[in-house]
């Protein structure tokens, strides 16, 4: 099994070798697994029982490759049967020979297939009975077949964010994966940061660049190597992973400089895989257990090879080649079995020779523009509407391609536009080749990775539009030398990190610039162009702060949007620009100021600091962010973002400046799941276990997108009284004599608060949160106020909905009018009842956590 590989031995007949159902002859063949050309076939098209190609064989006496013609249909399903008890299918090549199809198709013939080595590979392309398309990355491709059971073997290195999208989109093609695919404890975890750096080495190398697919594959085998990898069943012990993520971070920063590490990125990263361990833990297995198991039971196993023996870190075409052993050897040491128990090794190889990845190593004869597109076309593993079908090698210009425009004098690209085409993949350096490029926009993708610095090579861009994928890294400083970026630089919507860099203020002065909704921190540099730019540019950026001084909020004008018992509420709007007094591009500044009520004089500067910093660390999507705060003795200002549509209540019952068409079913339903999620966030993001002491549908306000923000948190604990009631204002009064009762300045606020909570002296607790997060809900579905209105016979919203479901009433009794037409499924609506519900039970204890109520609502599906 060691011996070489003798490629010399490698014939095809020139008779037809395929006669499927479809009388495919022998241009067909060159098209399928085994001479792969450009076009792709549906697997039910093919009868491959005919041919096999068999590599180092145990029954051979050398490892040479043969081919076994054969004649009789029945002869080629024995031979294929016949196959060892643990059998390979490795690629000959370069890559791109068709591992994945042949794999496929020999998955029904054994019990277990399995992945030995490699990462998330650019994508094994397999295809179920109805012709349906998938793209493998980490499952391996025995998946559509049901009795099948996938393994990732230790030497795999495993990313989450990945593996998870990949399992996501199979389940919801109907292909289940419960139960069916194991991972291995030993298996390496890739990062994020590891496809950053796998970018920034690429970036180092300029010239000489290996051409990696930049999926960090190579760095994550590094960190296994140099000893200071995290593996899967590390993830079992969370209280030392933070550490050992910390070591692995700091290593990462102190050899490369363009990578900016922080405590943020580590809390981020920290509490993103609590989650995927909580996930992930049903998948974990002693695989090498197992597969020894296996072989015992006499299971037959078929083992998936990534990559191709060309590729081998040893035996390949150095050091153009990848970070793992994909030739026969890397069987064992990736799955821990033996060599004896390895028997047929099938060899796949194409008419033609590609190159996984990009780099200085040929593959076709093409114009520099159009080599430089196919780069690209070769790092998207996702093509789901076939956006890139007609980009071929074998025209002699790109410039008919699909979203391609050229300047027609010199023949040079200008223009790629593939917007909104749902591309995954990564944008590869050779992209910066593209010299005459003057728009570059591939917004509304999934592309991921960091940025390749050579963007900054196209000197003649005016419009780059990036927007809603999901780059991350930090933002290429390079970026500033595109001096003729007088258009668009959109960067939105992605999961950038790290400061703006303050080079970014040499960019030309007219320049529009948006930023918003990624992961940046840090100051906003107030620097040349940057200073030209609204505040709308860097919204939705958790960790990014502004200067401004108390000067500017005092001189702008401002008006009274609310008052309460914690203060007053101003809309204040402050001059354009970062830190305003100019006309800025994104015009004036918005801001919301309260000022908190007189009333307390008791905190002390440190106290109140404290309390600032504690509510300053809850940042979620889903809840107000406070942007800044004001002490002195006589005044203490809080500075938060403004939500310009106004509160849910108006949104449900109107209002002199509600303006909004009634909230739809879907609409009203989304609220209440990134509601549930931000508070959600506020009762576990810390070990102090907040509360947020006022949920109530006033609370919650919505921007333009109607999207939910819940306020108000921390004021609880700042102001007294903002939360607390005591019974002495009602006597002996229970709440149905309340409801019953002339309206009151405080009735509407204790219709929310849970039964506990009324009683003077009580302690608020989560639960009660959860109680009256329940009120909400159910005045979203009802459309009713808390107090039940006139319909409710004097009972409560919630005593008179229970009523309603206890007597087995119409649904039509008690859903908002507005929305009774377009609720078809009643399931839906009726889940959504009893989980406000549950929330509002009477007693704590049997009322559920926000954990479990906001699971309950992400699982109602429209």
């Amino acid at each position: 099994m060691a011996a070489a590989m003798n490629f010399s031995s490698l014939r095809f007949d020139s008779n037809t070798i395929f006669s499927g159902p479809n009388n495919l002859g022998q241009s067909q063949l060159h098209s399928h697994i085994f001479l792969q050309n450009k076009q792709q076939l549906q697997r039910n098209f093919i009868d491959f029982k005919k041919f096999v190609v068999v590599c180092a064989s145990t029954n051979t006496g050398s490892a040479v490759i043969q081919e076994k013609g054969v004649s009789d249909s029945d002869s080629g399903l024995s031979r294929i049967e016949s196959l060892s008890q643990v059998s390979g299918v490795l690629g000959c090549q370069w890559g791109d020979e068709g591992k994945g199809k042949l794999v496929d198709i020999l998955a029904k013939h054994f019990d277990i297939v399995a992945r030995c080595q490699g990462g998330a590979n650019a994508g094994h392309t397999i295809y179920n009975s109805e012709g349906k398309k998938f793209a493998l990355h980490l499952v391996p491709s025995g998946i559509l077949n049901e009795e099948t059971i996938c393994v990732i073997g230790n030497g795999v290195v495993v990313h989450l964010p990945g593996f998870f999208k990949e399992i996501d989109s199979l389940e919801s093609n109907g292909v289940s994966c419960k139960g069916r695919i194991l991972v291995s404890d030993r298996a390496q975890l890739l990062f994020d940061f590891h496809q950053e750096v796998d970018g920034l080495r690429e970036a180092e190398l300029a010239k000489s660049f290996i051409g990696t697919t930049r999926r960090g594959i190579g760095p994550c085998y590094s960190s296994k190597v140099i000893r200071n990898g995290i593996r899967v069943s590390d993830l079992r012990h969370m209280d030392t992973f933070p550490q050992k993520l910390d070591l692995l971070l700091s290593d990462a920063a102190s050899r490369f400089k363009g990578f900016n590490y922080g405590p943020d990125m580590l809390r981020q990263e920290v509490e993103l895989y609590k989650r995927f361990a909580e996930r992930l833990e049903p998948y974990i297995t002693d695989t090498v257990h197992f597969m020894n198991d296996a072989i015992s039971q006499k299971r037959k196993i078929l083992v998936e090879g990534g990559q191709a023996t060309m590729l081998d870190i040893d035996f390949g075409t150095y050091p153009f080649v990848t970070s793992s052993s994909p030739s026969a050897g890397g069987i064992c040491t990736g799955l821990g079995i033996a060599p004896r128990v390895v028997g047929d090794l099938v060899g796949v190889v194409k008419a033609y020779t590609t190159r996984v990845g990009s780099g200085p190593f040929p593959t076709e004869i093409l114009g520099k523009d159009g080599l430089s597109l196919l780069a690209l076309k070769a790092a998207i593993s996702e093509d789901p509407s076939k956006a890139l079908i007609a980009w071929s090698d074998s025209d002699s210009t790109p410039c008919k391609w699909d979203g391609i425009t050229c300047d027609l004098t010199h023949q040079k690209v200008t223009s790629v536009s593939l917007s909104n085409k749902s591309l995954s993949g990564y944008i590869p350096s050779e992209v910066g080749a593209l010299s005459f490029l003057t728009s570059l926009d591939l917004s509304y993708n999934y592309f991921s990775g960091p940025l390749p610095r050579h963007i900054a090579t196209l000197l003649n861009l005016v419009h780059l539009d990036l927007s809603s994928n999901k780059f991350n890294g930090t933002l290429p400083e390079s970026l500033s030398n595109l001096s003729q970026l007088t258009g668009t630089l959109n960067l939105s919507y992605n999961e950038f990190f790290g400061e703006i860099p303050a080079s970014f203020g040499r960019l030309p002065v007219t320049v529009s610039l948006d930023l918003q909704h990624n992961n940046l921190s840090g100051k906003i540099p107030e620097v040349g162009s940057l200073m030209n730019q609204g505040p709308t540019a860097f919204s939705g950026n958790p960790y990014l702060w502004f200067g401004l001084e108390l000067e500017d909020l005092l001189r702008a004008s401002a008006y009274v949007v609310g008052k309460s018992r914690s203060g007053i509420v101003y809309k204040v709007v402050v001059g354009g620009g970062v830190k305003g007094g100019g006309s800025g591009v994104g015009g004036s500044m918005v801001v919301a100021v309260r000022r908190l009520s007189e009333e307390d004089t008791t905190w002390r500067f440190k106290e109140f600091e404290t309390e600032m910093e504690a509510i300053c660390r809850v940042q979620h999507c889903s809840i107000v962010r406070l942007r800044a705060y004001y002490y002195a003795s006589d005044e203490k200002l809080l500075v938060s973002d403004f939500i310009c549509n106004g509160s849910l209540y108006g949104a449900l019952h109107g209002g002199p400046v509600n303006s909004l068409p009634p909230l739809s079913w879907v609409t009203r339903l989304r609220i209440a799941q990134e509601t549930a999620r931000g508070l959600l966030h506020i009762h576990e993001c810390s070990p102090r276990k907040y509360i947020h002491g006022n949920i109530k549908s006033s609370k919650i306000l919505l921007d333009n997108d109607l999207k939910p923000f819940i306020s108000g948190f921390g004021l609880n604990r700042l102001v007294p009284g903002t939360s607390k009631l005591t019974n002495a204002a009602f006597g002996n009064q229970n709440i149905n004599q309340i409801v019953a009762s002339p309206k009151s300045s405080t009735l509407s606020s204790i219709m929310y608060m849970a039964p506990e909570a009324r009683v003077a002296g009580s302690k608020l607790t989560q639960k009660c949160d959860v109680y009256s997060f329940g009120i909400v809900l159910l005045e979203m579905l009802t459309g009713r106020l808390p107090d039940g209105g006139p319909e409710s016979d004097g009972k409560t919203l919630e005593g008179h909905v229970r009523k309603v479901f206890r007597e087995e009433r119409p649904l039509s009794e008690i859903i908002d009018p507005a929305i009774l037409h377009e609720v078809r499924a009643k399931k839906q609506v009726v889940a959504a009842f009893h989980i406000a519900l549950n929330c509002t039970e009477l007693d704590p204890e049997l009322r559920p956590r926000m954990r479990t109520v906001s699971n309950n609502l992400d699982c109602i599906k429209l």
